[in-house]
């Protein structure tokens, strides 16, 4: 494989990130990937909007952005990783690589996540068998790791 190195990685905008997620509207978690290398690894952005509706009642009175939430942040840039390929925004959907989340594990939660905080994603494939792959993730706050743990998808194609 030939050395990866910053010229070689890619960025994503907001509208180019839409075009490789199944996801759409409000439920898509990440704003801007980075560092991608297809296959490999990427980072993303995402900023913890204060008018998000889910502060009305997680928690009132001491808002917390959910882990649940958090974890599906994290698989969403793994699917990007999984299945950008160059020319993406002229593939359509069903013909895209699919990936499917399996398992949850070791997940840990340092410090909470607030309203208003900017956070950077990343994940890595670490292992690969097959149809299978392991993703090592983390989430960064302020430069400081907030969240980390490990996710398994099926890989798969989405006919």
């Amino acid at each position: 494989m030939p050395e990866i190195t910053a010229s070689t990685t890619i960025r994503l905008n907001e509208q180019e990130l839409r075009a490789v997620l199944p996801h759409q509207g409000s439920f898509v978690q990440i704003h801007e990937v980075f560092d991608l290398i297809p296959g490999h690894s990427g980072k993303a952005k995402k900023f913890i909007d204060p008018a998000d509706p889910i502060f009305a009642c997680h928690f009132p009175g001491e808002p917390i952005y959910p882990g649940i939430f958090l974890i599906e942040t994290v698989a969403q840039l793994a699917y990007v990783v999984f299945s950008y390929r160059e020319g993406d925004s002229q593939v359509s959907p069903e013909s895209r690589t699919s990936g499917y989340l399996g398992t949850i594990k070791k997940f840990t939660f340092s410090d909470k996540v607030l309203p208003g905080d900017e956070l950077t994603v990343s994940v890595k494939v670490s292992a690969t068998l097959g149809p299978l792959a392991k993703v090592d993730a983390s989430i960064y706050k302020n430069n400081a790791e907030v969240v980390a743990g490990e996710l398994y998808f099926s890989l798969g194609d989405a006919k």
